[in-house]
């Protein structure tokens, strides 16, 4: 009885690490994770910005208004491209980029 106790701990442990790494990437999503969104550092102004749908939309509407042809995802920018897109949405607002 010991001896398959033993081997089924010892199974546990070596099974443990790759099914943590499994649900981790299963509940990530373009950086985020469920129902949390992940927060940047805004150098410029020294603040940091939750990312959300919200900010998906404001995104968008900056790639198109800077007329960016190729779609990048906002986390996959270096940090300048990062810095220009928070300089313009500190100068588009919410009440700006989605008038009621």
């Amino acid at each position: 009885m010991r001896k398959y106790l033993s081997g089924l701990i010892f199974g546990a442990l070596l099974i443990a690490p790759a099914a943590i790494q499994a649900d981790e990437k299963e509940h990530h999503d373009n950086g985020k994770h469920k129902g949390e969104y992940k927060r940047y550092y805004d150098d410029d102004r020294k603040d940091y910005h939750q990312w959300n749908k919200g900010e998906d939309k404001a995104y968008e509407h900056y790639r198109k208004d800077q007329r960016k042809e190729q779609w990048e995802h906002f986390h996959e920018g270096n940090r300048i491209q990062q810095n220009e897109y928070w300089r313009w949405r500190h100068d588009h607002p919410n009440s700006v980029i989605f008038p009621r």
